[in-house]
């Protein structure tokens, strides 16, 4: 029984080893969909600490530690404290695909 454990065992961990050893086997455990791009401060972005990001058809929301911020034909909008969010701090983002509706988290209101 401790022979076949044992040959089992190798049988698994081999080829393993040998598709680390050939860099052309390796694979990337992440797959890369579309077109991937970092925005900042600088193209609009309220801040840089970014803590969800949720997907609309076209649009992109973003939670950030100063805001909502809705990504759309290029431009940032932002809406903070001042449009009615209890926190500048968005913590989780949600889309109703019924109603279009926008639900999300944040740090606990003042």
């Amino acid at each position: 029984m401790k022979k076949t454990m044992i040959i089992t065992g190798l049988c698994m961990v081999i080829p393993m080893l040998l598709m680390a050893s050939d860099p052309e086997k390796k694979s990337s455990t992440m797959p890369e969909y579309g077109k991937w791009e970092n925005f900042t401060t600088k193209n609009g972005l309220p801040a840089n600490k970014v803590y969800c990001v949720r997907a609309d058809g076209d649009r992109v929301w973003i939670g950030t530690s100063h805001g909502l911020v809705l990504y759309e034909n290029d431009e940032f909008r932002t809406f903070t404290v001042e449009d009615g969010l209890a926190h500048p701090g968005v913590l989780s983002i949600d889309v109703s695909e019924l109603t279009g509706d926008i639900y999300g988290s944040v740090h606990w209101g003042e």
